[in-house]
């Protein structure tokens, strides 16, 4: 079944239903009140495209509550969720027993309940497409209900540090906080501590744990110096045992959410050295376009490591720890701890941002991480946005550069999926190996850097080539 919807009314009128026992198979049901209300709709405004249909929707139950311009916008994002699903599923699928797209696409479809909410602090100014946005919002909402189901995220801070044990403790200590030696010893002894004494507090079965409290820390401390005294090491008071913890945590949270490289809802990093009040300045802006402009010509300049860093998280989807590997075979001296990465990311962020500021001369107030929020979630979704578009061109290149018996081929390869669904997962992969490795060696050497031939690039590659055909294919004329 194809993603793609090829008219404005099953746009704005039909969802995503899985009828298949294991949960693979999709189709789309019509919603009939929908449909004929768009259908007039259309009447009315026949040379509107559908995400300026889809905008004035919003704007509307921004202002007032409507339920059927709801659910049309509801029915607008189904693709948008579907393709995150897929991505996330694509992702998670070996690792975690029993994962369905089903399951996948039912965690973002529940954000689309009340697409209001998911798109609280889209700007139709800034000149997003509503999609784009939506869906780095659906990767993480996804990303995040998954873990949540398998018991991470529904974890508080405290009660995660419990479920993991010291022998992968001291796994994440080291990968993902990059300790050794003594650092290392003292925070694996704190987290210990942590395990002895809090589990056995008579914190009942079912309640979130939450920060320990002096008495708490107390023992902790009492075991913890204890013990470090025979190792001949310094002695440390409550406050200083509680920030071993809360760094344990850090990078507890890193390693079981290992697709997260988004910004958390109290991530004060990139606004640590620039608290500028310019969200009023940018909230008048009314040429969104010269925005836009800053944002992409910022990130052209940045240099191709940078470059290459966004395009592995934007398009092929990489853990922090797979863009590692991937970018020391090419540049040996590259970073090498997840933490390092991440630090990385916020920068060249954060350096985006700073260029907004220099290039509009915007006054220089005090702002807050909930006033900045919205123009971070714009960074990430107009470089998002230019990726894949970007992407598409590479792809567009590969497939005129066959010929037209090889393009006659990947149409059917693209209309025999469609009709299989998932029943052969694999079959477009691998019938087209041509496409996807040209594609492979376009992005490679755009940002001068080694991409290998691994099943894990290859995949989602294949999932951008299946959306650059479900596009081109079933293109609206």
């Amino acid at each position: 079944m194809r993603i793609t919807r090829n008219s404005t009314v099953n746009k704005f009128s039909t969802f995503v239903f899985f009828p298949d026992e294991n949960n693979q198979f999709f189709c789309w049901q019509t919603d009939l009140l929908l449909k004929r209300n768009i259908e007039k709709i259309v009447a009315e405004k026949k040379k509107q495209s559908c995400e300026k249909i889809a905008r004035s929707f919003l704007s509307s139950i921004l202002n007032k509550h409507d339920k059927i311009k709801q659910n049309h916008l509801s029915a607008y994002l189904q693709e948008t969720c579907l393709w995150s699903a897929r991505i996330i599923y694509e992702r998670l699928y070996l690792t975690l027993k029993l994962l369905t797209l089903e399951e996948c696409f039912s965690s973002g479809n529940l954000a689309l309940i009340q697409p209001e909410k998911l798109l609280k602090n889209y700007q139709v100014k800034y000149g997003t497409k509503i999609t784009t946005y939506a869906q780095t919002r659906l990767n993480t909402i996804i990303k995040d209900t998954v873990y949540r189901n398998r018991q991470w995220k529904l974890l508080s801070d405290w009660g995660l540090l419990t479920k993991i044990g010291i022998k992968r403790a001291e796994s994440i200590l080291t990968i993902q906080g990059g300790l050794k030696d003594n650092k290392l010893q003292e925070c694996l002894l704190a987290w210990q501590c942590y395990l002895d004494n809090y589990q056995t507090c008579g914190i009942r079965k079912n309640k979130v744990l939450s920060e320990p409290n002096s008495t708490h820390l107390q023992l902790m401390v009492q075991q913890y110096n204890l013990q470090i005294k025979q190792l001949n090491q310094t002695q440390i008071t409550p406050d200083e045992l509680k920030q071993k913890l809360k760094f344990c945590i850090e990078m507890a949270r890193l390693a079981t959410n290992p697709i997260t490289v988004m910004y958390e809802e109290n991530d004060h990093s990139l606004i640590e050295a620039n608290s500028d009040n310019y969200i009023d300045d940018l909230a008048i802006e009314k040429e969104s376009q010269e925005i836009k402009n800053i944002i992409i010509n910022s990130f052209q300049n940045q240099e191709s490591i940078n470059q290459a860093i966004l395009y592995f998280i934007f398009s092929l989807n990489l853990t922090q720890g797979e863009i590692i590997t991937i970018i020391n075979q090419s540049y040996p001296d590259f970073i090498k701890q997840q933490y390092q990465l991440s630090r990385k990311i916020n920068s060249i962020k954060k350096s985006i941002i700073d260029e907004i500021i220099k290039t509009k001369n915007l006054p220089k107030n005090q702002t807050s991480a909930k006033e900045i929020k919205p123009l971070i979630s714009l960074l990430d979704a107009c470089i998002q946005e230019y990726i894949e578009d970007d992407i598409f061109t590479l792809i567009d290149q590969c497939y005129k550069n066959l010929n037209s018996e090889q393009q006659k081929y990947l149409e059917q390869q693209y209309f025999k999926e469609t009709k299989n669904s998932n029943k052969n997962k694999n079959s477009f992969n691998h019938n087209n190996e041509l496409i996807i490795d040209n594609v492979r060696k376009k992005l490679a050497n755009k940002l001068n850097i080694f991409i290998p031939k691994i099943s894990m690039i290859d995949n989602n590659i294949n999932m951008q080539i299946q959306k650059f055909c479900e596009n081109y294919f079933n293109r609206i004329n």
